[in-house]
């Protein structure tokens, strides 16, 4: 199982939620997707539930019951966006996988 956390908005205008609430709403659509019967994805519902929040990794995970976790962040500045995401082990979070 998988969790795709909200990603946060790094921009300093909190008008660009929108934008990155949708990014991951969009990624949880997309990875639900790639083979529903070998990578179950959290409902967006429950993932929202920690937006902002100050819990780890290890303890959303264990909430949750998923092994793996997505998190990132999105930086958008006039026609320029950043973006950048991390998929962490649940269990042992210190360390991204690549």
């Amino acid at each position: 199982m998988l969790a795709v956390l909200p990603f946060e908005n790094l921009s300093r205008e909190p008008e660009q939620d929108y934008f990155s609430d949708g990014l991951t709403e969009e990624m949880i659509s997309q990875l639900s997707r790639l083979n529903p019967k070998k990578l179950g994805v959290i409902a967006r519902t429950s993932a929202m539930h920690y937006k902002n929040t100050a819990k780890t990794i290890d303890a959303i995970g264990r909430e949750l019951g998923v092994d793996y976790i997505v998190e990132g962040s999105v930086r958008r500045a006039g026609e320029r966006v950043r973006i950048t995401a991390t998929t962490r082990h649940a269990r042992s979070a210190a360390w991204p996988l690549t």
